[in-house]
């Protein structure tokens, strides 16, 4: 890979000034380790002894590494700049410029919703580095406080003309569609029963199943699963090839993360922050269907407790911050198929979606891990069937063939496997080459109202443009990922950011191998100056990515001082971490119009002990990162 002005390969960017020391003394870039506890002058972070930093050896003036790379600071000789705090004036300032210059574009909410399946209780915390929810190498992302607005987007673009399937296709397509809203009110009874589990756990009772089919063959109706399924691939392959691989989406959306065949998960988001195709946006509010929220009968309610005006009136609710809402539990009576109960909140009323529907980005990484893989896949095919201009698709690395079979090979449940395993060895290898002959046709990223790039893995060297990556051809089978765009497609699904590392902060810019076995030939890990000068020559607010869960974390990570934004949609992943999942809500600022803002929403972990003896309370919102100035504040572990 061609050396950048980022340093090349393996070499971190080289800094195009001097910086100095409010006296004039230039810093000199050292590793020398520090005798006395060390503060960076700029940031106030403590400093290791050993790390990089930038030193006056005469004032013994002190800069972090981060620092330098990120701010150009040029004082004056005299003496009115002698006086303590000019730096940090400076500094002070260079930051509300560069928090000013992304205003207009992409700012992210400073809380973020969760709620209990257990408790039922919705919850608006802020986010927090002890959370894992902010990583180590953000420090100015652009927050708001503003309401957000999920407004219809205001575009003059024609609709892209996609080809209607056949009569037989769209029918299972809408059958596998309804079977999925069924499974999706099963799951609001149990937790209406105070009941969850992991999904590896999870065996429902299916209604209108007197044969006691699998789960797979009672979404497809039953009868001939393989001929449904050719049938079902044959009409997403069809739709696939009628839109770019760069998918052009509209705002307000909803982008979803990681899956890996965990569809308990998958349905409990539907749940609590909506279905697709059953809400749509009227007078600037989100009004779903009946049906979207069956009435709750159990005898303990859920209270809903300091839910914010954003979480609100994505619910549909109207409520102010500190109110408490009681919404009633769910029933088991509304599980036929053509049921449709009285919904308990009087403010949602059954709307045409099609009038101003929310667009649903599933950003790759279905399969592979989890037991309900060819459930999901047939989910989200069914919905892109039906909704084809409302719902996309984006491929991830798992959506290969290969790496399905390395997964098999290292002993987890591959994806070759869960075919074999629910169809038989060879009606399952034939089921397996068709949804793969599907997956080579997929879009590789989506561009939210022009602002949000959203793919799977990452930016590797950063050098190729958004033309270029749309004018690859597609079907790319298995073995032409790696010689794609030069390498710049294997990258856009496997790459992953540097990692923080306060004590050599020269591997966290630039370029270098990445630390994946096998893969660093071409795959490449990438700095936050590569996402930040990609997203400034590309003219992005914001880069979503997935690929990548973070162990006792939340289902998103706020990275590249917010240039960049992860999120993972399986909770538990595998059944052994304790890790959130969750979704990123894109609407509008109420403040400004034009600012798209990205709300994160989560479904809370299962924690480590049994079931029985959870306690479902839930302790306070915590104030971090916030101090009582408004500062971003930094968890410090004690040495």
């Amino acid at each position: 890979m061609a050396s950048s002005a980022s340093g090349g390969v393996g070499q971190a960017a080289q800094l195009p000034f001097k910086l100095e020391c409010p006296r004039g003394h230039k810093l000199a870039l050292t590793t020398l380790p520090c005798v006395h506890k060390a503060r960076c002058s700029l940031c106030r972070a403590d400093l290791p002894r050993t790390t990089t930093r930038h030193h006056c050896r005469w004032c013994s003036y002190s800069v972090c590494y981060e620092c330098g790379m990120q701010f150009l600071v040029r004082t004056e000789k005299s003496r009115s700049n002698l006086r303590k705090g000019t730096v940090r004036t400076m500094f002070r300032t260079r930051v509300d410029e560069k928090q000013s210059s992304r205003e207009g574009c992409v700012a992210i909410s400073k809380s973020y919703d969760i709620v209990s399946p257990l408790s039922g209780e919705f919850r608006e915390h802020f986010h927090s580095r002890k959370g894992l929810s902010i990583a180590e190498d953000c420090h100015f992302a652009a927050f708001s406080n503003a309401q957000m607005q999920l407004r219809p987007a205001r575009t003059n673009q024609p609709p892209t003309a996609t080809p209607q399937p056949d009569q037989a296709s769209r029918q299972l397509a809408e059958m596998v569609v309804a079977r999925g809203m069924q499974l999706v009110d099963i799951v609001a009874s149990e937790v209406g029963k105070d009941f969850d589990c992991l999904d590896k756990k999870w065996s429902p009772s299916l209604p209108d199943n007197p044969c006691n089919t699998s789960m797979l063959a009672w979404m497809l109706g039953g009868g001939d699963v393989l001929g449904k399924l050719k049938m079902l691939c044959q009409a997403t392959e069809d739709v696939l090839r009628s839109q770019p691989i760069v998918s052009v989406v509209e705002a307000p959306a909803k982008v979803f993360g990681d899956v890996h065949g965990q569809l308990r998960d998958l349905l409990l988001l539907f749940h609590y922050y909506g279905r697709p195709g059953s809400e749509a946006i009227v007078g600037g509010q989100v009004q779903r269907s009946a049906s979207a929220w069956p009435q709750r009968t159990s005898s303990r309610l859920s209270r809903v407790r300091s839910l914010s005006r954003t979480g609100a009136s994505d619910l549909g609710l109207s409520v102010s911050r500190t109110s408490t809402v009681e919404l009633p539990m769910a029933n088991s009576a509304s599980l036929s198929e053509d049921s449709d109960s009285e919904s308990a909140i009087s403010s949602l009323r059954s709307v045409d979606p099609r009038k101003a529907p929310i667009s649903y980005v599933f950003n790759g990484d279905w399969v592979d891990r989890g037991r309900h893989q060819l459930e999901v896949v047939i989910l989200l095919f069914a919905l892109k069937v039906v909704n084809p201009s409302t719902i996309w698709l984006n491929r991830g690395n798992h959506e290969d063939a290969g790496q399905n079979l390395k997964t098999s090979k290292k002993g987890s449940l591959g994806f070759d496997r869960a075919c074999a395993t629910a169809l038989g060895p060879v009606a399952g290898a034939a089921a397996f080459a068709e949804f793969h002959r599907v997956f080579n046709w997929l879009p590789l990223a989506a561009c939210i109202a022009d602002q949000i790039l959203v793919l799977h893995g990452g930016l590797g060297g950063g050098e190729w443009t958004l033309n270029q990556l749309r004018s690859v051809e597609r079907p790319l089978h298995s073995n032409d990922l790696a010689g794609a765009l030069g390498g710049a497609v294997y990258n856009v699904l496997w790459s992953d950011p540097l990692a923080p590392d306060q004590k050599d902060p020269l591997k966290t810019y630039g370029v270098h191998p990445s630390h994946r076995s096998k893969h660093s030939s071409v795959m490449k890990g990438f700095g936050r100056d590569i996402t930040e000068r990609f997203c400034a020559r590309e003219q992005l607010g914001m880069i979503i990515r997935s690929h990548q869960f973070k162990a006792s974390g939340k289902g998103y990570e706020i990275q590249h001082d917010g240039w960049l934004m992860r999120v993972f949609s399986a909770r538990n992943y595998c059944g052994e971490s304790c890790n959130d999942g969750g979704l990123l809500l894109i609407g509008f600022a109420g403040a400004s119009p034009g600012t798209l803002l990205v709300r994160p929403q989560n479904i809370e972990r299962l924690p480590k002990r049994k079931l029985g003896d959870v306690d479902a309370a839930i302790g306070e919102p915590m104030a971090e990162p916030y101090c009582q100035r408004g500062h971003l504040m930094q968890l410090v572990e004690p040495r």
